[in-house]
């Protein structure tokens, strides 16, 4: 608690909820009806906090199940928008690869006398330059979202280190004691 025995200021634009009889009993009821800790928070108008406060003082619990669905429903989810814009990027990089491969390379010039094309055999060297450091991004944020998906295999690494140390254990156990 603060200095001088005041209670913390509710943030601002959202007034602090007072936890009455009536506000628990509203919390079990949509509790019951299956609604989620978020979806009560929002529903009453306080923090998720809260909720989350006032379940454990009633003894509520919410179903993680349900929770760990959505969680892997959303990876799914967003592992095929990876792949859709790793797609994208590549096919990014290939048109302005093409364009800098060009037989002829098209360019606007503006001067004094108005804008006009320029066409020439390879495009000037700032040109190249920039297009160049795109497709280098391309390919790089290409990588970087390809490897979300790939896993470097440190995990299950990781796990099979823990079960063998389990297993050591338990047959260190089962050994007469070193003399």
């Amino acid at each position: 608690m603060p200095r001088g025995g005041q209670s913390k200021k509710p943030e601002p634009g959202r007034p602090r909820l007072v936890v009455t009889a009536v506000v628990r009993e509203r919390v079990h009821v949509l509790h019951e009806q299956g609604l989620s800790r978020n979806a009560i928070a929002r529903e009453i108008g306080c923090a998720w906090s809260t909720i989350t406060k006032i379940a454990q003082e009633e003894g509520l619990s919410f179903d993680r199940a349900q929770t760990a669905q959505a969680v892997e429903a959303a990876k799914v989810d967003n592992a095929a928008r990876r792949v859709a814009l790793v797609d994208r990027l590549y096919g990014r990089a290939e048109s302005v690869l093409d364009r800098l491969e060009a037989e002829v390379y098209e360019y606007r010039v503006v001067g004094a006398e108005g804008s006009f094309v320029v066409k020439d055999k390879h495009p000037p060297a700032q040109d190249e330059r920039n297009l160049s450091s795109a497709v280098t991004g391309y390919l790089g944020n290409a990588a970087k979202l390809e490897q979300l998906d790939q896993g470097d295999g440190s995990t299950a690494a990781r796990s099979m280190l823990g079960d063998l140390a389990r297993a050591l254990d338990v047959a260190a156990g089962q050994l007469p004691p070193a003399e």
